[in-house]
Parts: C-alpha cells; structure tokens; sequence
C-alpha cells in the first residue's frame, strides 16, 4: 500500500503514483465483483425475497462494490441495482470513445476513472435482463487534484474520495431538475471533499467531473482534461 509523507501537498509525480495504484485496485474489484454475481447466483435461489436478499448480502460482503440495492419480488421476479469503479482510458475504445481500463490492460498517461452503474432484472422463469453504464466519469485532472490538494495520500483514500464524488452525484440527480438547461461552466455540487464542478455528456448520457476545489477556493472556470 502506497503512503506519501510530505510537507504540504504533495508533489505531482507521487500523486499520478496514488492515481495508478488505485486504478489497478479497481480493476482488480470490478473482476471480483463480477466472480462474485456469478456465485451468488449460483449459490441462492433468486425464485423468492429471501433468496434475493442473500444476494445482495453476497454483493455488499464482497468489498467489490460500495452501493447496493434491491427491490424484491415474488416468483423469481426482482431488480438488482449496485454500482462499482474501473479506470477509464478517455481515448481508447474502437472508436476513440473511451474504454474501461481491465487488471491487465495499459494504464495511459492521464487515466480517468469510470464509475459504473449495473442492474440486473429479473421478469422470472430464469430470464434475466443485465444492464451497465456509466454514470460518472472523473477526469485525471480532478483525480490529481485530490491527491494533491484534499488530503489524499493512498489508494484506499482515492476509492473514498470517488465513493464521497457519487453521494454528491446521487444527491445531487435526487433534488435537482438535472434534465434542463445545463450552466455554460457546469454545475458546482458539493460534497464531503468540498466542491467539484461537473458537465453533461448528452451523448452518452453520463456526467463528467472536471474540477474538485475546497469550498473557500476561487471558483474558476474548468476545462475539460484530456
């Protein structure tokens, strides 16, 4: 486990250092995860509440997922809803879209971080509707960022500053009309870190955090990070 000890904030190379040992832990968890959905629906019987209930107990024991909800139903018939994080290469994918950074793969210069949410619906009689997208995309410029002016100093406190960017995210689509007009800047939302701004991808129908800065700092305007 990487430790910094610094005075002040530490330096830029060490915080990319905290940024790519917790992308690879990430990586390692979203494999995990899935290993772990497999057994569970292996091991329980999803035909009632109970059975369904063990599940998602399996999913939140497991440490390879940090939201998990379930709306339970009878004969077989329920909704699965957890959310987990994987490293994101913002130029990668067939495209130059994006892709998902897995245990094995390269990890880019400037990585982002995807944080993904899955459902699995069940209509009963064994058939099973798996969906994945993602909700949050934080760039390598936010990442950074907490590493080096939020008190980030090892993997375990990146993974907690990304679970503190989601609560900020959930609450945030709760109470707000998300849908409208989006600010020229982005939105500024709160969290436990302080204030990130984030953006809209309408095309992807995802958000992008591209700044994070304490509540007493000067709100600039953000750019995107490549």
């Amino acid at each position: 486990m990487i430790n910094i000890s610094s005075v002040g904030p530490p330096p830029e190379r060490h915080a990319d250092r905290v940024i790519a040992a917790m992308l690879r832990e990430a990586a390692e968890l979203h494999v995990k995860l899935q290993d772990e959905i497999g057994r569970a629906l292996v091991a329980f019987s999803a035909g009632s509440p109970r059975g369904q209930r063990k599940i998602a107990r399996r999913l939140r024991e497991s440490g390879a997922t940090f939201y998990v909800h379930l709306n339970p139903g009878k004969r077989g018939k329920y909704k699965l809803t957890f959310m987990d994080i994987t490293g994101w290469n913002p130029h990668g994918g067939e495209h130059g879209t994006g892709a998902w950074i897995g245990p094995d793969d390269f990890i880019p210069e400037r990585p982002w971080l995807a944080v993904w949410t899955n459902q699995i619906v069940s209509r009963g009689n064994y058939r099973v509707d798996p969906k994945c997208a993602v909700l949050l995309l934080v760039t390598h410029h936010v990442l950074s960022r907490a590493a080096q002016r939020l008190n980030v100093r090892t993997p375990q406190d990146m993974l907690n500053a990304t679970f503190a960017f989601v609560a900020g995210i959930l609450e945030f689509i709760d109470k707000q009309d998300w849908q409208g007009p989006m600010p020229a800047n982005g939105w500024r939302i709160p969290c436990t870190l302080g204030t990130m701004v984030v953006k809209r991808d309408d095309a992807k129908r995802r958000f992008v955090a591209v700044t994070v800065f304490e509540s007493q700092e000067e709100k600039s305007s953000p750019q995107l990070d490549g």
